[in-house]
């Protein structure tokens, strides 16, 4: 049982550390889309935010999967083969 608590903290750990960043960058890039006047530079910034926010949709959807398999114990499962 212990293994299992361990794998879902480092899981947790691991995915709020990354979503932190990624929206964190997010976050100061929308911050700079309103105070830069150049086009070209708005549209990358804005592209940016919008791949840091895909990120961290991703990371949450990945996280909720992981917490799925160790609550059914495939990985104990897959030690098997």
């Amino acid at each position: 049982m212990q293994k299992n608590s361990d794998a879902k903290r480092g899981s947790v750990m691991s995915a709020v550390i990354i979503a932190v960043i990624s929206l964190g960058l997010a976050s100061v890039f929308i911050l700079l889309i309103s105070t830069i006047s150049s086009l070209i530079i708005r549209c990358f910034l804005i592209l940016y935010t919008v791949v840091l926010l895909a990120v961290g949709a991703g990371i949450c959807l990945a996280l909720r999967q992981r917490l799925k398999e160790l609550k059914n114990g495939e990985a104990e499962k897959s030690k098997k083969y």
